[in-house]
């Protein structure tokens, strides 16, 4: 199992799995993770990339929101999300891909707000694709971020 790590947040990435931490104008952290290779081009909920799809492919998106929001409204959830095959219909994506369907959930941790995205190549999800989602979201956590006088941020 591999782990990569940014301004506090760490994934552990399964085998047979790609993940990338970046910085986004506006957000902290974007995470992309798939079962499959990662396009270089993509946007924050995988945009034009999640197009081919298909099967058991999985897409998954993390992106952090304003603090200010965490523990409040869609963000109340405290922790990581797990999700259920009732979570996920083709009307959750983004952008509509006939044959994919897709989730969403928001939630906090230590003090940041998050939104997960996940797209799975089919039209509706099989039982070893949940327990795939979730083993994969599982190892999404995160320290609380000190500024330079010691306080968090």
């Amino acid at each position: 199992m591999t782990e990569i790590t940014r301004q506090g947040v760490t994934v552990s990435v399964e085998p047979g799995w790609e993940a990338e931490m970046m910085d986004h104008p506006g957000k902290r952290v974007v995470l992309h993770m798939s079962n499959r290779p990662l396009p270089r081009d993509r946007s924050d909920f995988g945009g034009e990339s999640i197009d081919g799809l298909l099967g058991d492919a999985i897409f998954v998106s993390i992106l952090e929101y304003d603090p200010g929001d965490a523990g409040k409204g869609i963000f109340r959830r405290n922790g990581v999300p797990a999700f259920v095959p009732a979570d996920f219909d083709p009307y959750n994506l983004h952008r509509f891909v006939l044959g994919q369907t897709g989730a969403h959930k928001f939630f906090s941790i230590n003090g940041r707000s998050f939104c997960c995205y996940v797209v799975i190549g089919r039209s509706s999800p099989e039982p070893g694709d949940i327990g795939r989602i979730n083993r994969t979201v599982a190892g999404f956590r995160m320290s609380v971020v000190r500024n330079d006088r010691g306080t968090p941020e």
